[in-house]
């Protein structure tokens, strides 16, 4: 995964083809097999992972995955046939797979910032929809998962910060697409610590 991501770099950066392709050798030999892998627990919450461990492995070894096609997607080292096999064996079924677990916190912001990835690489605007306005996507998480004041519920500032950290991500993409996420009320969670610094 994160080879993917440092050769996608490459090739953005320096029109190599040599790295396009190498990146895209990767994607396939996941393509290829990632479907038939097992999951690492089919009857745990948080297993349903066939890479790593747990779910939330399987949503860092996505991004670079996601990170590295972005950059190689107009390579002509790729053809279509390639990046139909990637976006239906790969993308697609890992979006359905990590979007299936409900976790909270700060690890469903991983969870929906990685399979809403996944699935607009797929194509799949269904499940994409889902990770953003759906029952545990974006907007929904932020109102289960932050006070009103805008401090994780997890009452700890690295789990606030993670939390923070993939809500940028997604917040991001959201607004790319068209629609408004930073608005006052997610300010708020960039203000709370703040508010409850010792140095203020």
């Amino acid at each position: 995964s994160d080879e993917c991501r440092v050769l996608g770099w490459a090739y953005y950066l320096t029109g190599e083809e040599k790295y396009a392709r190498r990146a895209a050798d990767i994607l396939l030999g996941y393509a290829e097999k990632y479907p038939n892998w097992d999951y690492a627990n089919s009857g745990a919450v948080g297993y349903w992972s066939r890479v790593t461990h747990a779910v939330l492995g399987e949503c860092w070894w996505i991004h670079g995955l996601v990170e590295g096609y972005d950059m190689i997607a107009g390579s002509p080292s790729l053809t279509n046939a390639e990046q139909e096999k990637i976006e239906r064996n790969l993308f697609a079924v890992a979006a359905e797979d990590i979007q299936s677990h409900r976790i909270m916190f700060n690890q469903q912001g991983e969870i929906n910032c990685a399979s809403g990835s996944a699935a607009i690489n797929a194509g799949n605007w269904y499940l994409a929809a889902r990770t953003f306005t759906g029952t545990y996507g974006l907007m929904d998480w932020i109102d289960l998962s932050f006070s009103a004041e805008g401090l994780s519920l997890e009452n700890e500032f690295p789990y606030h910060f993670a939390a923070v950290e993939t809500l940028v991500a997604q917040g991001a993409i959201y607004e790319a697409l068209g629609g408004h996420f930073f608005t006052a009320e997610v300010k708020k969670l960039f203000d709370a610590p703040l508010l409850l610094s010792v140095d203020q």
